[in-house]
């Protein structure tokens, strides 16, 4: 961790930490504890978008929808970010080359 980040705070503080990051960390909690020894809380903002009434967020007509959509669904609930084009095609790519491998195409 960059020094200039916390050099004028109190690190001997007892702290809740809420990380805004939407990529993958490694070991935060470790990272933080080093500057931080008294960490209490570690925990990740949630993307999520409410469903209601305890169920999930597809939609009743599931099962006509291509997995790719599906999955485009999924990504765009659990990180509140559009599913773009790239991701779509990268997506599609995978699926198409998982279907072969299995012999459902």
């Amino acid at each position: 961790m960059n020094d200039e980040v916390y050099k004028d705070t109190e690190v001997e503080d007892y702290i809740k930490v809420v990380l805004t990051d939407r990529g993958e960390l490694v070991d935060a909690i470790a990272k933080l504890r080093s500057v931080y020894p008294n960490l209490l809380h570690m925990e990740f903002e949630q993307y999520e978008k409410e469903a209601g009434d305890g169920q999930t967020s597809a939609s009743k007509e599931f099962i006509r929808k291509h997995p790719v959509d599906l999955f485009s669904e999924f990504y765009e609930n659990v990180t509140g970010q559009a599913f773009d084009a790239d991701k779509r095609d990268y997506v599609i790519e995978i699926s198409d080359a998982l279907f072969v491998k299995e012999g459902m195409q």
